[in-house]
């Protein structure tokens, strides 16, 4: 693929809050490209269709776990997710945006660009610290009921299982065309 079909896609799937699919601007059709972004980062794969590309995430879990690790990536409005656990032999699929909002994405990654503002600053104020010592806020994100103890944690359990599955399915099948970023960050 060229340098150049290469770049325009990584530019269009940076948008964390991307709510719309992409337009395929290249000339390739019914391809994907794997880790664009390496094995560190968004997305695991790029599925290039006809029209559109999706962004697909695949999670796994070598246990029972029933939820994803996310790390430090929030799940994106527009990517799909792919979540499997061995343990559990069972395999399911969501749209970002149906679990974590834009307005929530945006207020999640928000809290983590202030903290990062206040780590600079208490670690500006450490220059007598002989050893180097200082402060270092890393960005990790994880679904727990701490903040609201009704929430749905699982999802090979969960009761909007099959809803989840086919709004997935639905996005691919008949992608919105338009409205890139509701909420800006």
């Amino acid at each position: 693929m060229p340098k150049e079909a290469v770049g325009s896609l990584k530019t269009g799937i940076k948008d964390k809050h991307r709510q719309d699919a992409m337009a395929n601007p290249t000339e390739f059709r019914r391809h994907y490209i794997t880790q664009i972004n390496g094995s560190q980062d968004y997305p695991d794969f790029l599925v290039l269709l006809e029209e559109f590309v999706f962004g697909v995430e695949v999670k796994f879990s070598a246990t029972k776990q029933n939820k994803p690790v996310w790390n430090s990536g929030l799940p994106r409005p527009n990517g799909i997710y792919i979540f499997g656990s061995s343990k559990l032999r069972d395999i399911t699929f969501f749209l970002g945006g149906d679990v974590v909002t834009v307005e929530q994405g945006v207020s999640l990654h928000r809290f983590f660009e202030e903290m990062k503002s206040f780590e600079q600053k208490f670690n500006s104020n450490l220059v007598e610290q002989k050893y180097g010592f200082a402060v270092y806020v890393r960005k990790a994100f994880q679904q727990t009921k701490g903040s609201n103890p009704y929430a749905q944690l699982g999802f090979f359990d969960n009761p909007d299982r099959v809803k989840l599955e086919r709004s997935a399915m639905a996005f691919v099948s008949n992608p919105p065309r338009s409205n890139p970023t509701k909420a800006q960050a």
